[in-house]
């Protein structure tokens, strides 16, 4: 579940655009992206969170939801784990700056599936059914989080990412003398 990558094709993109449940215009509390393949899922998410005043819309896969965020802001996005490469969709989201709160949901929650989720970016980590209201707790947390925080987050990965390279470097370098050797 947790793959990185996000491999899409030609035919991927003609055959997923505009698939999304279309904007039913803005309300007061914001507008969520869900992204998950079950129904009855959908179902729960988007009718509870209808109910406490939110606008949804829907993706039924990763790939369905790039291309609603690539149309649309969001205040929030739920994902299914069990979704392939949802960690990919996390990457992409991150390296196209968005500051969006990815909220993972699992049907049978697991700590080494909360930890893969965070490590990868996501806010936080929620159960299936999802009850609208822990839903909307999480969306108020992402929103009091400091922004310095994030920016600091940011800096020290780029940070560790530059160490790598460098060491990755080095390491090269040896490798070339010892073959010279």
């Amino acid at each position: 579940s947790f793959d990185s990558s996000l491999r899409r094709t030609g035919a991927d993109t003609q055959s997923r655009a505009g698939e999304t449940t279309p904007s039913a215009g803005k309300t007061e509390h914001g507008v969520v992206l869900v992204v998950d393949g079950d129904r009855k899922s959908v179902q729960i998410c988007e009718s509870g969170l209808r109910e406490l005043g939110y606008e949804v819309e829907v993706a039924r896969d990763t790939y369905q939801a790039l291309d609603a965020l690539g149309a649309g802001r969001f205040d929030l996005v739920l994902a299914d784990v069990a979704l392939p490469e949802v960690g990919g969709l996390l990457n992409r989201i991150r390296e196209q700056g968005e500051r969006t709160p990815v909220v993972l949901m699992q049907e049978t929650p697991s700590t080494w599936a909360a930890v893969q989720a965070l490590r990868l970016g996501a806010t936080d980590y929620l159960q299936k059914p999802l009850r609208p209201l822990d839903a909307e707790l999480a969306l108020i947390k992402s929103r009091h989080r400091p922004p310095q925080r994030r920016a600091a987050t940011s800096q020290a990965k780029r940070r560790l990412l530059q160490e790598i390279e460098e060491l990755r470097r080095e390491a090269t370098a040896s490798v070339r003398e010892m073959e010279a050797l």
